[in-house]
Parts: structure tokens; sequence; C-alpha cells
């Protein structure tokens, strides 16, 4: 507890001081068809801010600038000019900037100026588990007071279905000027470009060597707030074993974990049947190469299901999970089967019945009205234009 106070404290006082070069900085004109983009507070290229970039290089007459941490290992297009997040060049860029997109609510920013445009894109689509007002208990007073911040100073935010339209204004700290936008989320397109989608697929087999005939799960789990690690404890092994018996073809497990969870503290033994997907920053590359998904309280399983994919849920601390952070009444109503134990997951994979199953996806998705068609970059790219506040 007195951790939690003291690093709360440590984090005011650097945001005060941070934000006093900000006002500094606001000397300098704010310059048209200047963008910077945050991923999760400095993670690489990719999520939603990455497909927004990506269509912005293909305009002419804009300045993309993308903030990353300095460990960060990530690949950045010609057309992105990276500068450290949380240095006072960061502040410079975002003071001067015309234009603020962010996929989080708890980055580091300057005090916003009036001919500023802030675009909040999200990072999850359906709120399976409980987010922002209705977990404020597990939140930190820092990251409430950002949030609100945050809702204060938005322009617009994304959603991908009435669903999450309907948790936002619930469950979000917005006020009363911000638009949720009903355009689906960017990272998605790429998931309805057949094109794109088989280059990647092949770049992501060729990366981790993995042959054409081999079957790829992705494991996708959220995070814990306490950064327990036991909810990651499946039997990697004994699954690749049972099913490689059964099908008689053979199968490897990508890993890739919530940029919230320290992946050194989980304790897991990447292998060439066990591989590290943290070293993709874009998961959707990921979504894309893989054959399933095996995660448990995850949004990822909204975006997954849109390639047409099985899905099975493993959530063996489920009791806990529920106690701490806490579900949406839309968890029991997923069509994905669900199990507590490696036993059950194996006996779920083992018993796939594809007409049932995709029968129960469909009904499902038939009752949540969903946004993505693969043009959302597009429209978000109009949409910035539209509201520019430096005509």
């Amino acid at each position: 507890m007195m951790r939690r106070i003291y690093h709360e404290l440590i984090q005011s006082r650097i945001w005060f001081v941070e934000n006093i070069f900000g006002l500094i900085f606001r000397v300098f004109p704010i310059k048209k068809g200047k963008i910077v983009f945050i991923n999760f507070s400095g993670q690489g290229y990719g999520e939603n801010p990455k497909y927004l970039a990506d269509e912005f290089i293909k305009q002419a007459d804009f300045e993309l600038i993308w903030l990353a941490k300095r460990h960060v290992s990530s690949e950045f297009p010609s057309g992105i000019r990276v500068v450290k997040y949380g240095s006072l060049r960061a502040m410079f860029e975002l003071s001067t900037a015309e234009i603020w997109i962010n996929n989080v609510r708890n980055s580091k920013l300057p005090f916003k100026r009036e001919r500023q445009l802030y675009l909040q894109t999200w990072h999850g689509s359906l709120a399976i588990k409980k987010v922002e007002k209705s977990a404020i208990a597990n939140l930190s007073k820092t990251y409430i007071k950002s949030a609100i911040r945050d809702g204060r100073i938005s322009d617009g935010i994304l959603a991908a279905s009435e669903l999450q339209v309907e948790q936002m204004k619930k469950n979000f700290w917005l006020s009363n000027q911000v638009k949720i936008l009903k355009f689906g989320l960017p990272r998605n397109d790429v998931l309805f470009n057949e094109s794109k989608k088989e280059k990647i697929s092949h770049t992501i087999r060729q990366y981790y060597g993995i042959a054409p005939n081999t079957k790829i799960i992705l494991y996708a789990p959220t995070f814990r707030d306490g950064g327990e690690s036991k909810a990651y404890a499946l039997d990697f092994k004994k699954i690749i074993n049972i099913l490689q018996e059964k099908y008689k073809e053979k199968f490897v497990f990508i890993i890739k974990f919530h940029p919230n969870v320290k992946i050194q503290n989980v304790g897991i033994k990447f292998d060439e049947q066990i591989l590290n997907g943290n070293e993709i920053s874009d998961i959707q590359m990921l979504y894309i190469a893989a054959d399933l998904m095996v995660s448990d309280y995850s949004s990822a399983m909204m975006d997954f299901t849109l390639l047409k994919k099985p899905i099975f849920i493993f959530a063996n601390d489920i009791s806990e999970y529920n106690k701490s952070r806490g579900l949406s009444p839309e968890f029991d109503q997923l069509p994905f089967p669900r199990a507590t134990t490696n036993q059950e997951l194996i006996f779920n994979l083992l018993g796939f019945q594809k007409k049932s199953y995709w029968n129960g996806v469909d009904d499902f998705f038939s009752r949540e009205k969903m946004f993505d068609k693969g043009e959302s970059s597009k429209l978000i790219y109009k949409w910035i234009l539209d509201n520019s506040k430096l005509k």
C-alpha cells in the first residue's frame, strides 16, 4: 500500500515538472499537418495508431512522429520520425502538433492547446473484463486522474460495436463534447485484406521458421492487476503432443502477452515449439498467421473472430479474477468453449464441433452489431480532416 502511494506521489511530481515544460513550449506555434502517435505509452509500431499512421503515410504534407521508449525494438517505416517517449523533445512535439493519436488514457501528455485535435483510439473492442468506472476499486488514483483528464480533452474516441458504445457511455469518463465514432478499429482493416493477409502470414512463418503445414495456436491472455502469473499455466507441451497425435499434424504455440505483462516474471521457457510472440509488436500479424486462439478475458477474441477462426477460453483463475478485477455480463454470453483446467481445454480442443461452434458464433454476432468493415482508417482520416481546428 505504501509503495503504491509513493509511486503515485512520484508520478504526480514528474507530471507537474513535465507540464511546466509543456507550458513553456506553448510559445511555439502549432504546426499544421504534424501528428504525434502513441501506442501503449511508448511501445513499438503496432495497434490502432500503426494503421492510422500507415494511412497518413499514403498522403502528402503530413509530419508523422512516433513516441517510443528507448528499449523498444520495432521497425518503423521511412515516413515516421521516432522520438523518445517521456523526453523533453516528446513534450515539444506534443505541444506543437496539430493532432494527437493515442490508444491508452494514462500517457504523458502536456496541457492540450485550444486548436489541437485529440483522437483516443482506445485499445479494446467489446469490454469482457470490467474497465474504467466499473473497475474503479482496482484503479490507482493516478490512473483515475489521468483517465478523467483524457476524457475531458479528447475530441473523439473509437468504438467497434454498438455494445461498446453503450459500455463507453456508462463506464468511461468522457465529457459531453467527445464524439464516439462508430468507425470500427483501424487495426482490423488488415483482417479484411486478402492479399495483405497472405503476405503477413508468410512473413510470420518465415520469421519463426514455421513450416507451411504446421498449425499455429496463438495464446493471447490479458494482464492481471496484481501481476500474478499462475493464470498462464497452460501445459503447452502436453497440448501440443496430444493434438499432434490426434490430428497427425505438427503444432506450435505463439505466446503474445498484454503490454502490461512483464514477460520475464511469467517464467515460460521458449523453444522451437513455444515461441515468443512479444517479439512482434503488432498482434494483428499474429492473428493472421494463427490457425486458432486460446485466450481468457481479453477483447482480442473479438478481433480474432473476424477472421472466422476458432477461439477457446482458458480461465483457470476465473473465481479470483472475478473477485479482483471483475467480468462484464457479456463474458457469460460468449460463444467460445470455456475451460478452467488444462484437461478441460484439451477436451474442448479434441471435441471441437465446427458446425455447432459457428452456429453459436453467428447467433452471438447477429445480436451484437460490429462496425468493422475494413474501412476504419479511411473513415478516421476523413474525420480528422473534417474536424481540423487549423483551417
